[in-house]
């Protein structure tokens, strides 16, 4: 049973997270890893568990705003989905034999540059540099390896899935920012909902304290998700670019300095 202090905790750590959440449709759930295992006394396993059920709600309910704005692809997303499904039981398996602490330092020097090109390309209201050309299915077929070696990767950190997401939707598939982030929150809410299996049958699943950081998630989520679809694409761009690097840089501190 959680004290009143716990809730409290718990309420305000997804409440910073889905203002992430919903104006990037990806990043609450590093930045609530990162919180739950320093402050509220969970353990890191427990931290992790609770965080993909708190990512399986909230981002549902963000991608639900960015549906209502009609500021969706689903095609895309679809391919993604048939990778990162099972990418994500694998890289959970492999989460003990790699070293997590030299991968999570290479993948937050990544977002960071990332997010350089992502301010660049705000200013000039370009898409994607490396999009797909075609018009018919093949030209999606790719996200299905791409996909798999996102699920991957969240297997293994138990977050960061959602930003890898977005990064993909933006510069591959050159979708518009908006478009970019509800297909995240989408694949985000799916990916975490597989990586909640893996955990229960773990027996590191916390799912009352998974369901009060869900809540608050949820509460801001929903509003940044209303500012983001009200914003214009080059303003949200220069957001998600900013937050983009606060997660590569928060990667950095948490593999570097945090034990």
């Amino acid at each position: 049973m959680l004290s009143l202090e716990s809730i409290i905790m718990l309420l305000a750590i997804g409440s910073l997270a889905g203002l992430m959440l919903g104006l990037a449709g990806a990043g609450g759930a590093l930045i609530m890893v990162s919180l739950l295992s320093l402050f509220s006394g969970l353990s890191v396993h427990e931290s992790v568990g609770a965080t993909l059920m708190a990512s399986t709600l909230a981002s549902f309910s963000v991608f639900l705003i960015y549906r209502r704005y009609r500021s969706i692809d689903l095609k895309p997303c679809t391919y993604l989905a048939l990778g990162s499904i099972p990418g994500v039981q694998l890289g959970a398996s492999m989460a003990k034999l790699l070293p997590e602490n030299q991968l999570g330092c290479m993948l937050g020097a990544i977002l960071m540059i990332t997010s350089i090109f992502l301010w660049e390309r705000g200013k000039t209201g370009s898409s994607g540099c490396f999009r797909i050309d075609g018009e018919h299915g093949s030209r999606y077929l790719l996200g299905v390896p791409m996909g798999f070696t996102v699920g991957t990767i969240s297997g293994l950190f138990g977050a960061s899935a959602g930003v890898w997401f977005l990064i993909i939707l933006l510069l591959v598939f050159g979708l518009p920012v908006h478009k970019a982030v509800g297909g995240s929150a989408l694949l985000t809410s799916m990916t975490a909902c597989f990586g909640i299996i893996a955990h229960y049958s773990y027996g590191t699943l916390n799912p009352l304290a998974g369901m009060v950081v869900g809540a608050g998630a949820i509460a801001s989520g929903n509003l940044s998700a209303r500012f983001a679809n009200r914003s214009t694409e080059r303003m949200l761009r220069k957001v998600v670019s900013i937050l983009v690097f606060s997660l590569g840089v928060l990667m950095l501190i948490n593999k570097l300095i945090l034990p």
